[in-house]
């Protein structure tokens, strides 16, 4: 099946699919999270999360915290067959859409030796703006940064309005 003619849904995480969101945890990371970490993790205050169905059938989610002035991705994961199929796209796409003037950036940590989704974000506009040195244990991690473009309205001249970034 290709993307052209997959029928995806982009939608708030719903509970009853917490256990498939462990499963594909399982798929996509090294250490990944339990049922009860995600539960936790979940419960926590402005954290929550998007995924993609076909059907009945989670190939995507993620995970993420809302703060004053940003969106943080906490996981972010596409089941392997999916992959490469604009699934992870779509995801963030839904995820941007929420951005406003308030809040006109996500974060999100990499870790150093996850050059695949270094270059996925990167392809998403995202941009490392900080090394954390030792982030995860042994491993570096990049901070990467995706800002809202906001065009602004400046007046050149009496009467006339152009777009201005």
């Amino acid at each position: 099946m290709t993307r052209d003619d997959m029928p995806l849904r982009v939608v708030w995480l719903e509970c009853r699919y917490r256990p498939a969101v462990a499963e594909l945890d399982k798929l996509c990371y090294a250490n990944p999270l339990t049922l009860l970490e995600l539960q936790t993790m979940l419960r926590r205050p402005h954290c929550t999360g998007a995924m993609v169905v076909v059907g009945d059938r989670l190939i995507g989610y993620n995970i993420f915290e809302s703060h004053k002035d940003r969106y943080t991705i906490l996981r972010f994961a596409v089941h392997p067959e999916f992959r490469r199929q604009a699934v992870g796209t779509r995801l963030f796409q839904y995820l941007a859409k929420q951005l406003s003037t308030r809040k006109s950036r996500i974060i999100v940590e990499v870790p150093e030796t996850d050059l695949h989704s270094q270059l996925f974000f990167r392809a998403l506009q995202f941009r490392a703006i900080h090394i954390e040195r030792g982030g995860l244990g042994t491993e570096d991690v990049y901070i990467m940064q995706y800002r809202k473009t906001i065009a602004l309205i400046v007046p050149q001249s009496a009467g006339e309005l152009t777009p201005h970034q």
